[in-house]
């Protein structure tokens, strides 16, 4: 068995190898052109979805937002993109089976967000005060819980996101408009090995992604999948 403290240094230095290649993916956007996106992308989907007539003089400031969106989406390197997100997806196939989970959560602070170490209970993960960059459960019938966007100046810097669950019958919550498992930006991997599951988001969310690439791999069970738009393996 491999020990915590051995782990959680291997996955540090993990994480840090895999922002150096998201972060050569995004080289050419500058700190305001990130601000805007990350403040701004959401105009888009409800633009959209509001406009019966998208082009027309009442939505001229709109789409000059929506414009300038797919201009600063251009700038990402999606090639160096995808090669971050490969190298990302290796969590996944991690044997988790030699780690030695414990008895109560374990959360360790990272400079690219938290690592946290689940447990055999029924745990719940409020995601929403603050950058969780790994997440990883064993078992249990859980819950994943969001119920806002966190802004902060750390969400300008490009990261990158990772639920692990190993067994149960989970529950993945999103009542924000950016909901489990999107990209926008950066990387996201929810990985999900067993278990009857349900996923339920509003809009942005179960693998959607906007100038990132956003991965939901659910391998067995009998589960429920509801969003309401620019969801479900939605990308732009």
């Amino acid at each position: 068995k491999q020990t915590n403290k051995d782990l959680i240094k291997t996955l540090k230095t993990f994480l840090s190898a895999s922002h150096q290649l998201s972060d050569a993916a995004f080289k050419k956007l500058s700190i305001e052109e990130k601000q805007f996106f990350t403040q701004n992308y959401m105009q888009l989907s409800h633009t959209i979805e509001t406009s019966h007539q998208l082009i027309n003089e009442s939505n001229r400031e709109k789409i000059e937002i929506i414009v300038r969106l797919f201009e600063i989406a251009s700038k990402v390197d999606y090639k160096k993109l995808e090669l971050a997100a490969r190298n990302w997806f290796q969590l996944e196939q991690y044997d988790w089976s030699k780690i030695n989970f414990p008895k109560q959560k374990k959360e360790y602070s990272t400079e690219f967000g938290s690592i946290i170490m689940g447990t055999y209970a029924d745990d719940i993960y409020y995601l929403d005060n603050k950058q969780k960059a790994i997440i990883i459960d064993p078992g249990g019938n859980d819950q994943y819980l969001k119920e806002g966007f966190y802004q902060s100046n750390q969400d300008l810097i490009i990261y990158n996101t990772a639920i692990i669950d190993l067994s149960g019958d989970d529950q993945y919550l999103s009542t924000a408009n950016r909901g489990l498992s999107s990209a926008i930006l950066g990387i996201s991997l929810l990985v999900d090995k067993k278990g009857a599951d349900s996923y339920m988001g509003k809009t942005w969310a179960q693998s959607s992604a906007f100038a990132g690439i956003s991965i939901l791999y659910d391998l067995s069970g009998d589960d429920t999948y509801k969003a309401d738009s620019f969801s479900q393996a939605s990308a732009l």
